[in-house]
């Protein structure tokens, strides 16, 4: 086989070198999920649609959620395996490849492209920052904000809105205890706070998920392929659409947000510590 040779130089459209299509295999074997989009029946039902409607105007993100893209497995699994956050270049810039096409472009347009706020430092959040924050949130859970979860979250709006930086926006496996990102972007939502910039904190997580745990991400995978017209390679044997996932009502149940019952009436799940929580 002969191999194209990459250049490094960029062109006008930020794409290093030449496409190829000799390497389209992810550097590890990992399963690809959906990002979940969050419901509007659910919200609506639950009546905090308004409320949260309200958290992703002040976050940047009413854009961000009215375009419910398709996600893609092999796009999807590449374009994350790929990803590097470069904070210490001047701007600031991430790189990736789409499908055998590498592109490296300013933190700024990637933010664009993928509708989500830039701006604010690009420095990590700490929790101890968030000590006070987490008080305003919860009841007599006297753990500290290290041992904070979504579900010691004492107001339905804010903790459907902490699942929602969790798996749709930072789009990670698991929603244990709140990570200093997901502290700094639910202030951001509740207090119009921008201390810290959204786009370098997606852009970690994405660099971490690089290296472990199932893939997420389809939705900035799908927005750049657009954005660049690099078209979904459906003839691909392995190339499928993910499924369209929603943070609904069965969702919930598995978050812990509410109560599983055969008349899937809306208990809210209500945590005070780790061994005391009641159903409201």
């Amino acid at each position: 086989n002969i191999f194209k040779k990459f250049g490094s130089r960029k062109n006008s459209k930020g794409v290093i070198g030449e496409s190829s299509d000799s390497d389209l295999h992810p550097r590890r074997l990992a399963e690809v999920r959906p990002c979940e989009w969050p419901h509007t029946p659910f919200l609506e039902e639950a009546g905090i649609l308004q409320e949260f409607m309200q958290y992703i105007a002040n976050a940047g993100l009413t854009d961000f959620i009215a375009d419910e893209c398709d996600q893609h497995q092999i796009l999807t699994n590449i374009f994350v395996q790929s990803f590097t956050f470069l904070p210490r270049n001047n701007p600031p810039e991430v790189s990736f490849d789409l499908y055998a096409e590498n592109h490296q472009i300013p933190l700024t347009e990637f933010c664009n492209i993928c509708m989500i706020p830039s701006d604010g430092s690009l420095a990590e959040p700490r929790s101890v920052e968030f000590e006070d924050f987490c008080r305003t949130l919860t009841v007599g859970d006297e753990r500290g904000v290290l041992s904070i979860t979504a579900a010691g979250l004492h107001f339905p709006a804010v903790h459907y809105f902490a699942l929602f930086i969790a798996k749709c926006l930072l789009a990670r496996e698991k929603v244990g205890a709140l990570s200093s990102p997901d502290l700094a972007i639910l202030r951001h939502a509740l207090r119009r706070d921008r201390t810290y910039s959204l786009g370098a904190m997606v852009g970690r997580r994405l660099s971490m998920n690089r290296r472990k745990g199932p893939i997420f991400g389809g939705i900035f995978a799908s927005r750049l392929a657009k954005h660049f017209e690099i078209p979904i390679r459906h003839y691909e044997k392995e190339e499928t659409m993910l499924p369209l996932s929603f943070l609904d009502y069965r969702s919930m149940v598995a978050h812990e947000f509410i109560v599983d019952n055969k008349d899937e009436m809306l208990l809210y799940n209500l945590r005070f510590n780790k061994k005391h929580n009641e159903t409201i």
